[in-house]
């Protein structure tokens, strides 16, 4: 039996001959010349770090264009929260042209649709936002007479003045975003002027984006070198898009026959506000399962206050309302086009709330339900993810050897 090179007879590592030491030799340079001996049996070490001068310049630059790409994100970011914005509208709206194109030219069935668009939100805007004026003066005059008579009163008339009573509840309606006190109108003047620029250049974005964002996207396909593999993209986007867009419409249809629902039962009722009452549960109902729950629960602790029977009603008609709509409603809409859970929409809503307020709200939906959609479809007819992608980006050869292969072995 033959030893291993840098072995002792029996396949013992070596082992370090002790020496007599010098008593003027230090127990440093004894361990140099130990660690000497040990790199000499085994060999020095294969794996070691080599930096060239080329090397140390690529990180250098590869980090100041990473830095400088980050700087321009950040400095160009409003405008492409513009261009999102912007995008998702156009792709949320895209499907309403498309079948107006089978009576209309191209250019007045996108015509239409952004007049429908800004008629139908100006509408239901404007007679939301002047309801709820109404109640908040209603609300204003109420308190400010009921703090006047408390400052008038014998009992705590001196204490309310020593406070400024009157004073500090003008002030808190006056920081109200329903307040139309007067202010400074140069501000108020440079406020509308900024709102109406940024609603304008979304505006135009989303119009350039039903003109032309179906061909950027297929130019962007079409960068793929292999044919194949570019194929199958397209075709995986576009059932991705058509589900999402399904689901789009349908969750959209659905929340106007609830907000005309809820309307028409808060009119009935005797409420004041019933269209924003009917627009606030048009929009939670956007939260599949919770929805209407979530819209009701706030209503019936406000009406609790004067009358527990109606609030518990109104509480209980919520819960049995909503049971109906998942079992009957959202069931059928899911499976026509793809399921997208209460959480993933209550956390894509407050993340796009907190980047972007509303229309990072938009932004972060629009792109939770595309990905949920792309995702289904990347992975239908496989076992995992994993597997579909590599099935995805795999040359055409490939694949057609192994469907050969599986069928042979059937």
């Amino acid at each position: 039996m033959v030893d291993a090179p840098g072995t002792e007879p029996g396949g013992r590592p070596p082992r370090l001959r002790g020496r007599r030491l010098d008593p003027a030799t230090r127990p440093s340079d004894v361990i140099i010349e130990q660690l000497d001996d040990v790199e000499s049996t085994f060999g020095a070490h294969p794996n070691q770090l080599r930096l060239s001068t080329w090397s140390i310049v690529r990180a250098v630059l590869l980090v100041a264009v990473g830095a400088a790409v980050v700087g321009v994100l950040v400095a160009a970011s409003t405008a492409l929260w513009w261009l999102a914005i912007g995008t998702a509208i156009a792709g949320a709206f895209l499907p309403a042209a498309g079948v107006l194109r089978r009576w209309m030219p191209g250019w007045l069935s996108i015509t239409v649709v952004l007049l429908a668009i800004l008629a139908l939100t100006g509408l239901l805007g404007y007679r939301g936002y002047s309801e709820l004026q109404d109640q908040y003066t209603a609300l204003q005059t109420n308190a400010i007479r009921a703090a006047t008579d408390i400052q008038a009163s014998k009992q705590f008339g001196q204490v309310a003045t020593e406070f400024g009573l009157v004073d500090k509840v003008r002030s808190l309606f006056a920081s109200s975003p329903f307040s139309v006190g007067t202010g400074d109108a140069a501000s108020a003047v440079q406020s509308a002027a900024s709102s109406g620029g940024a609603l304008f250049a979304i505006g135009m974005l989303a119009l350039l984006m039903l003109v032309f964002g179906p061909r950027m996207v297929r130019g962007a396909i079409g960068q793929i070198a292999s044919p194949g593999v570019s194929s199958r993209v397209s075709r995986l986007v576009g059932e991705a898009y058509r589900a999402s867009s399904r689901y789009v419409w349908l969750m959209t249809l659905r929340a106007v026959v609830i907000g005309a629902i809820s309307g028409s039962a808060f009119a009935l009722a005797g409420f004041e506000t019933p269209t924003a009452l009917g627009l606030w549960f048009a929009v939670l109902s956007f939260v599949p399962g919770l929805g209407v729950v979530m819209a009701a629960l706030p209503i019936a602790v406000y009406e609790g206050v004067t009358s527990y029977p109606l609030a518990v009603l109104l509480f209980l008609l919520a819960v049995l309302f909503q049971a109906l709509d998942s079992n009957f409603v959202q069931s059928r809409i899911d499976r026509a086009s793809v399921r997208v859970g209460p959480g993933l929409m209550i956390v894509a809503t407050l993340f796009g709330l907190q980047l972007y307020g509303l229309g990072g709200v938009l932004v972060a939906l629009a792109l939770t339900i595309f990905a949920v959609a792309l995702l289904r479809e990347l992975g239908r007819g496989h076992d995992d993810v994993f597997t579909a992608f590599r099935a995805l980006v795999s040359p055409p050869d490939i694949i057609d050897s192994v469907a050969e292969l599986m069928a042979d072995n059937e």
